[in-house]
């Protein structure tokens, strides 16, 4: 982003680490997470200072410990998976879209999405995502409504610079779809 200035190399960088670590540890097993995530750092992290891929390391493990994140970095939960479609946007008119969601999981009651966003400045709030997130995780969310009818679908912005996970509402979601048109 524009707003990132002379911090968008690092950020970009830090990123790409957290994201290769959100994507490969929920698979290694729990007593091996530390090692790997320090081994995947040092191999794939060499331009960021070490104590820079210490704090994404540790940070990565906090996030994938935390609760709320379990079914989302949980067994069964896929990495990097493909999601195409056709979306009706309000004024009619039909749209193909196509699109690679970072994480999915699905239960029997809730399908949980997330998008992982790389900037050196993260909004403070779900309230403050931009609109090009809104849109592209209500676009995520009105294929997998279709794929999963009945079940409740949660999308999540999870921004790589602070790993920390924003949650719009349904309603702002809403709101971003309507805005297509």
């Amino acid at each position: 982003r524009p707003a990132d200035g002379p911090f968008a190399a690092a950020a970009l960088a830090a990123g790409r680490l957290a994201h290769l670590l959100l994507q490969i540890l929920p698979e290694v097993p729990a007593e091996r997470r530390a090692a790997t995530a320090a081994a995947l750092a040092q191999a794939r992290g060499a331009g960021l200072p070490q104590t820079r891929r210490d704090a994404i390391v540790a940070d990565t493990l906090a996030l994938l410990g935390r609760p709320e994140m379990a079914v989302l970095f949980g067994p069964g939960s896929l990495a990097e998976v493909p999601l195409s479609g056709e979306i009706t946007l309000p004024d009619g008119r039909r749209r193909p879209v196509h699109g690679r969601l970072d994480r999915l999981a699905v239960t029997p009651d809730e399908v949980l999405v997330a998008d992982f966003k790389t900037a050196a400045r993260p909004p403070a709030s779900a309230e403050a995502l931009p609109q090009t997130t809104l849109t592209q995780l209500a676009v995520y969310r009105l294929l997998l409504t279709e794929i999963y009818p009945g079940r409740r679908i949660r999308a999540l912005a999870v921004y790589t610079a602070a790993l920390r996970s924003l949650e719009p509402t349904p309603e702002a979601l809403s709101a971003a779809l309507d805005a297509m048109g």
